[in-house]
């Protein structure tokens, strides 16, 4: 390409999908008012509320108090169920005021956000409580709501204090903020000026935004954060068009509105985003699949910039896929092939300028790179006589379709050996155990887990040879791969989380029996909590005793699939 030529390109962002409002004005009285506290269960927030509570009645001594447990965990397992319900039950409360906290990591901090514009949206006096390393994220979200929330800052880390240090800048810090922001005096913001900022870089659908040469459009797309760090193709309106051939779906068809930006994903932006990945027009029906699974509320893309620094992993399955370029064998999810490599980068490219994950929104602490699709080898799965992914998640032998689910950590390579399954099981659980024991409690937490195991067809071979299933497969992991019940429990404080009530869990039906035997510390659990959602494929190089063990971020980016319409 002459990088001398004149590009004419177009944006790759989305409309603003939401609206602004000024917010709610503060209370200057607080004797006889009611004040909630809506928490996520994470950093301490109980004792943040203490604190909170005790001030406030020195003061007032009047002022009522309606605690977390009235409104859920806005923040967890039942996040769509507890924001839906939030409106009504702050309502129901008959609040004057809310306390919202506590955001201090990547994807709690705009779940808190979240939660202080449903209370204003209700008319009803909001402070969020985050810490100061996520006051930029924090404010950034509250735009992108329409918003400029109130915030009262705990300055430092969280988990890193000790409670005596926490204590003191609570109650130096976070009780006069949050009081000063229940008492201010003006809306939290000005309409007119949330409106312009929310309304940036909703260019429409055809409209040229730049015009230079290759190098410039590239440091064009660099300044508005629209690449992923390396060079894009440039998305000219000719180039949109031929990717739009090849479906039959209106472009302007509007997908979902993404947070954190709260941005429209459109067919249109779509082919734009895969124009820049460098995607053949001809993967853009599954192109389009892809982005619907992400746009699907299942998916949760609005955390996508938490701490843990997930990535969307896609897994494309059907009979067809090797026509069309994808690798399933030797070097499976190694760069390369066009294929498994555009349709994977897309998907980052996708959540960063159409989602919004990208700069000061995106907080993942560190990354986990896996942005080359996944292939299923389709004839080798067959050959096993084992049913394909797609066929377990529903659909058809004659459909192509694509998952995408969050990958948050894989393991090292698992060499096993040996004619006997038993064997390989051992070395499997073994290797699953080091990787994902610790972060498993998020499973019991978050009452979701769907790791990924990737086999090579000669250990896969190995298991049908002996008349095993994928389930049977999944049952004996499940059942050997264990963690002393005391790194569960110790470890669930360290990301700020509480403790899942393993009862509660019980008594719904969520944790195993296993979970729950005695209390021994030293008692081996599974680390596999919900065995029917492990996910086995076959693909990589066919003659090699390799698999490979992949952990998404609990309830955070679970496995959706979508049909692909060639249509």
């Amino acid at each position: 390409m002459n990088s001398e030529a004149n590009f004419d390109v177009v944006s790759p962002s989305g409309k603003y999908g939401g609206s602004a409002t000024a917010g709610s004005n503060g209370i200057s009285e607080l004797d006889g008012k009611k004040v909630g506290f809506v928490w996520d269960n994470a950093f301490r927030g109980d004792l943040m509320f203490e604190h909170i509570s005790n001030a406030l009645r020195e003061q007032w001594p009047g002022v009522e108090f309606v605690g977390p447990e009235q409104f859920g965990h806005f923040h967890g397992p039942e996040e769509l169920r507890v924001m839906a319900e939030l409106p009504t039950r702050l309502k129901e409360a008959d609040l004057d005021a809310v306390i919202v906290g506590v955001g201090a990591c990547g994807s709690c901090t705009p779940a808190v956000m979240r939660a202080c514009a449903v209370a204003e949206d209700q008319e009803i006096t909001a402070v969020a409580l985050v810490a100061e390393g996520f006051m930029p994220q924090a404010e950034a979200i509250a735009t992108a709501l329409g918003r400029k929330s109130v915030i009262a800052r705990y300055p430092g880390v969280v988990m890193t204090d000790s409670l005596d240090v926490f204590h003191t800048k609570v109650q130096e810090t976070v009780v006069p903020e949050a009081l000063a922001g229940l008492r201010r005096t003006e809306p939290a913001g000005n309409e007119e000026a949330l409106a312009a900022l929310a309304a940036q870089d909703g260019y429409e659908a055809r409209e040229v935004v730049f015009s230079g040469s290759l190098d410039a459009v590239q440091r064009h797309f660099e300044d508005h954060m629209w690449t992923d760090g390396l060079p894009v193709m440039p998305p000219t309106l000719q180039a949109v068009e031929a990717m739009l051939q090849r479906s039959r779906r209106d472009p302007e068809e509007v997908l979902g509105v993404l947070l954190p930006a709260n941005r429209q994903a459109t067919v249109w932006n779509v082919a734009v985003n895969a124009v820049m990945a460098g995607c053949d027009p001809q993967h853009f029906p599954m192109i389009l699949a892809a982005a619907e699974s992400i746009a699907d509320e299942r998916f949760g893309v609005q955390h996508g910039g938490a701490t843990p620094g997930w990535e969307p992993l896609a897994i494309v399955s059907g009979p067809t896929i090797e026509n069309l370029g994808f690798n399933s064998g030797t070097a499976a999810l190694r760069v390369g092939p066009r294929a498994n490599s555009s349709v994977g980068r897309f998907l980052r490219l996708f959540m960063r300028n159409v989602a919004g994950v990208a700069g000061i929104a995106d907080k993942a602490t560190f990354g986990a790179p896996t942005q080359v699709a996944l292939a299923e080898n389709d004839e080798a799965t067959r050959r096993l006589g084992w049913p394909t992914l797609r066929e377990e998640q529903g659909f058809g032998v004659e459909d192509t379709t694509v998952a995408v689910q969050s990958v948050v950590g894989f393991s090292l390579p698992i060499y096993s050996e040996s004619e006997d399954p038993d064997k390989h099981l051992t070395i499997l659980a073994e290797h699953i155990a080091g990787v994902s024991s610790h972060w498993s409690c998020t499973g019991l937490l978050y009452k979701q887990w769907e790791p990924l195991l990737v086999m090579t067809p000669a250990i896969a071979s190995v298991f049908a040879a002996k008349g095993m299933s994928k389930d049977d497969i999944r049952r004996e992991l499940a059942d050997r791969a264990r963690a002393p019940l005391s790194q569960l429990r110790t470890y669930v404080s360290a990301p700020g989380m509480v403790l899942p009530d393993l009862d509660a869990r019980l008594a719904d039906g969520t944790a195993r029996a296993e979970y729950h035997e005695s209390d021994d510390p030293d008692r081996l659990v599974p680390v596999i909590p919900f065995p029917e959602r492990l996910a086995i494929v076959v693909a990589g190089d066919a003659p090699r005793n390799q698999s490979k063990y992949y952990v998404n971020n609990h309830v955070q980016g679970p496995r959706v699939a979508k049909r692909v319409s060639w249509d």
